[in-house]
């Protein structure tokens, strides 16, 4: 059983939030976004943020980021990773080797298109590829002819959705080839 922060983190992959900033302060550093903040205090302690913030991405578990630190390093990496978990700053995320269970796989060059699309939605939950082929593969249809129609449509489309249905006069309008060919 798991007694310290090192022990209850060392086998999760910590990625903090792309929302999440970290500043210099005279005691330390703080960590904050728009929701809050806390604050660590030692006189090493931004020092210690801008060398292991970078590495809190999900690829590495922290037993892996702390391969080769000395005990007292472990549980100062342990007890960061354990508070932005709590405040919500940070969270574990599968490993991202291993295939996104269920669902239609994505391509790569589909993946690699709507990369930022991903990305938002791995911001907020785990699956994110599979959330994004499911969007993906939702045929959606657009009631209407006017701009508010046409916008939503090419907005579903720029933002991957691959069936996209609309209304004759939507279709027959003009420009609707070239807008989605800048996709």
């Amino acid at each position: 059983m798991p007694t310290t922060p090192y022990e209850e983190t060392a086998d999760t992959r910590p990625r903090v939030r792309r929302d999440v900033l970290f500043t210099e302060t005279p005691d330390g550093v703080i960590f904050h976004n728009a929701d809050g903040g806390f604050q660590v205090t030692s006189p090493s302690a931004y020092r210690f943020a801008t060398l292991l913030v970078p590495h809190l991405d999900g690829s590495r578990t922290v037993a892996e980021i702390c391969t080769g630190f000395k005990d007292p390093q472990k549980a100062m990496v342990g007890g960061l990773v354990k508070a932005l978990y709590a405040r919500g700053f940070a969270r574990s995320v599968p490993d991202p080797a291993a295939p996104d269970a269920g669902g239609t796989p994505l391509e790569p060059a589909v993946a690699d298109l709507f990369a930022e699309q991903i990305a938002y939605l791995d911001h907020y939950a785990d699956g994110a590829r599979r959330a994004f082929a499911a969007f993906r593969g939702t045929r959606v249809a657009v009631l209407g002819d006017g701009q508010t129609a046409r916008w939503a449509a090419l907005s579903l489309i720029r933002n991957g959705c691959a069936a996209v249905g609309v209304e004759a006069a939507l279709a027959e309008g003009p420009a609707t080839a070239r807008d989605v060919d800048a996709v």
